[in-house]
């Protein structure tokens, strides 16, 4: 097993308190909110764990990255309350990138990014997944799946 998913009473098991109640007393330990008024607190990688979920790519040339270990913080993106997400890697993940165009360029993003099913999905797990870009002549980071942080963007020539 590399990554491995929030613990349950984080995803809506629910018992005493809601999943969302929960997490919301987590935030408390975060620092800073989205916005000024938002309810969600920032995400981001934990720069003292494992590897800091570094990318990299897996040889050259090769049309793989590498995801080192690490914890992040995901903050919720489709509730106003949703709260944040405590998620690991534990071991490397290697990740397929698709084939570049003939001749346009494209960003890809690697991501990790969680499901609860209250908000979205089918199921409640996290991973970490290549979000492909569009090619184009002048190429833009493709749009993010809600509940997620970037972490790396891949140029595809």
């Amino acid at each position: 097993m590399t990554v491995i998913n929030p613990p349950g009473f984080l995803q809506n098991v629910g018992a005493t308190h809601t999943a969302e109640q929960t997490r919301n007393w987590i935030n408390g330990w975060a620092s800073g909110a989205v916005s000024s008024t938002s309810l969600v607190p920032r995400g981001g990688v934990n720069p003292a764990i494992g590897n800091e979920l570094r990318v990299t790519q897996t040889g050259s040339p090769s049309m793989a990255v590498l995801v080192k270990s690490g914890s992040a913080m995901i903050s919720g993106t489709i509730g106003s309350k949703q709260g944040m997400y405590s998620v690991m890697n534990d071991a490397d993940v290697t990740l397929s990138i698709a084939a570049a165009h003939a001749t346009l360029n494209r960003i890809d993003s690697v991501v990790f990014k969680i499901e609860d099913q209250v908000y979205s999905g089918s199921a409640n797990t996290s991973s970490v997944a290549v979000v492909t870009g569009t090619p184009a002549g002048s190429p833009s980071p493709p749009a993010l799946p809600d509940n997620c942080i970037e972490l790396a963007r891949v140029s595809v020539v």
